[in-house]
């Protein structure tokens, strides 16, 4: 039976935004955000919070899951070269999905980064309240006016996305 599993996470080290505060790894499996709030997101099971690539195989040869798309969020921070590196060193067993904030200024110019030069073709657009674009920017939409040539681009260039609503 060939698996695939559609929703994976690795984590080299956690840098990112929980609605108006930022977060930072801490130690065995929670998060500090800058707000002063602890989470955990991860089991206790080492010292850093950060769930390394290899991990992760280890755990899809355990579950007979022969391939995993890679995705990213606004809560772990932006990790396009490490999960660029890890479809790199290992395409037969993952698919890599794009980290973007479609909000930026420069938005444009990142999205024919990774598309053109690190050839992603998979962008995820997290828009959940807490950990998400709709924490981050109030009332954000995904029919905004703003982002017309983000879905006409990957239209054209046949750029899969993921919406996590």
């Amino acid at each position: 039976m060939f698996i695939i599993d559609a929703h994976a996470h690795i984590v080299e080290n956690i840098q990112g935004r929980i609605g108006n505060s930022h977060t930072k790894s801490k130690q065995f499996g929670r998060v500090q955000c800058s707000n002063g709030k602890i989470i955990r997101c991860m089991p206790p099971l080492s010292l850093e919070t950060t769930f390394p690539t290899e991990a992760l195989i280890e755990y899809m040869n355990l579950s007979g899951v022969r391939k995993a798309v890679l995705l990213q969020n606004l809560f772990y921070g932006e990790m396009n070269q490490y999960i660029y590196n890890a479809v790199k060193k290992w395409p037969q067993r993952f698919y890599g999905a794009a980290y973007l904030d479609l909000w930026l200024e420069d938005a444009y110019k990142k999205f024919s980064y990774l598309i053109g030069d690190l050839g992603f073709k998979i962008i995820k657009i997290e828009f959940s309240v807490e950990t998400g674009f709709s924490g981050l920017y109030p009332g954000v939409r995904i029919d905004d006016k703003c982002l017309e040539w983000f879905w006409e681009e990957s239209e054209k260039q046949n750029i899969i996305i993921i919406l996590d609503l």
